[in-house]
């Protein structure tokens, strides 16, 4: 017994530190952009295409450790230029999640409470804010139809947010390079480079915001004197 238990304890360690080994291996022979080495394009490209082969600078690629690195990247991103993607795009999936299940177990009690009248439906659908009139056989079936065409409204929700949450993952309205170039050299008034790093975009950007900050600030005083 004490020598099994002891095997399979030194097979556990050993899994365990090939596992490590491996991962600090993986990290060394590979090297890959960062938020302070990567460049824009480089970032939108990526963006666009999916291609996490794209984020290795240079030795051997293994895809687990570039999908760590993009999602650090990404979220370092969010935090510098003070945009929240990834958080609006995880709240819209979470509330089309609980709608969507909303929906499906209302309307399946209420489909079910038109075969057959249950205490415990009846009370499930009411606490969810449906009113079923119990009064008689007329006002019963009304009040189910009712319950049936208000319970849509949730369907009509679901589909909303289905929809934004695409919108929040989709590439359509992200602009390309050039037009993130073209704007924001506009803004500053001198031409940006085509090789700019992302980490010096958004302090451009930054530095752009803080000042039409200002200069609405500014606005506002002058008007109210």
């Amino acid at each position: 017994m004490f020598l099994k238990k002891f095997l399979a304890s030194t097979k556990k360690m050993l899994t365990g530190s090939v596992a490590s080994l491996y991962n600090i291996c993986a990290e060394r022979l590979g090297n890959y952009y960062d938020y302070d080495t990567i460049t824009l394009k480089r970032f939108l490209a990526i963006h666009k295409t999916k291609k996490l082969r794209l984020l290795l600078r240079r030795g051997i690629y293994i895809k687990n450790i570039a999908i760590k690195k993009w999602e650090a990247l990404i979220h370092e991103n969010e935090r510098q230029s003070k945009t929240n993607k990834i958080s609006n795009y995880k709240v819209s999936l979470k509330r089309f999640i609980i709608t969507t299940s909303n929906y499906i177990a209302v309307k399946a009690a209420l489909l079910a409470l038109c075969l057959k009248v249950d205490k415990e439906l009846l009370e499930y659908v009411r606490n969810a804010g449906y009113n079923i009139d119990t009064s008689s056989s007329s006002a019963y079936n009304q009040s189910l139809s009712n319950a049936l065409q208000q319970v849509e409204n949730l369907a009509s929700l679901a589909t909303s947010l289905k929809n934004e949450t695409h919108q929040l993952v989709s590439d359509k309205t992200t602009p390309n390079h050039a037009e993130y170039i073209a704007a924001l050299s506009i803004s500053l008034g001198f031409p940006l480079k085509d090789d700019i790093l992302l980490s010096e975009f958004n302090a451009y950007l930054s530095a752009v915001k803080e000042m039409k900050k200002n200069e609405r600030a500014q606005t506002t005083r002058l008007v109210q004197r």
